[in-house]
């Protein structure tokens, strides 16, 4: 999934569509956070993210997930400047 969404970033900033980029990590939260909300109710999930909390670790995941995916929007941003 890392390497993957960090593809797309690549190839998002490569060709200067930078917004796809925001609104499919916006997206991918929303949907996460959706099937959250729907599993919220039922207690033998708590402890499978202890010591976090299922909405604590969406947010971690999430943030560890744009990482990657800036590194390789770097790299983009230099492969086009070498282009040049």
């Amino acid at each position: 999934m890392v390497i993957s969404t960090s593809i797309i970033a690549f190839f998002a900033k490569y060709t200067k569509n930078t917004i796809a980029i925001i609104l499919g990590n916006i997206i991918s939260m929303d949907i996460s956070f959706y099937f959250l909300t729907k599993m919220q109710g039922n207690e033998p999930w708590a402890g499978y993210f202890k010591p976090l909390t299922p909405l604590h670790l969406l947010i971690l995941v999430s943030c560890l997930n744009i990482i990657p995916q800036f590194i390789t929007m770097l790299l983009a941003k230099k492969a086009l400047l070498a282009g040049k």
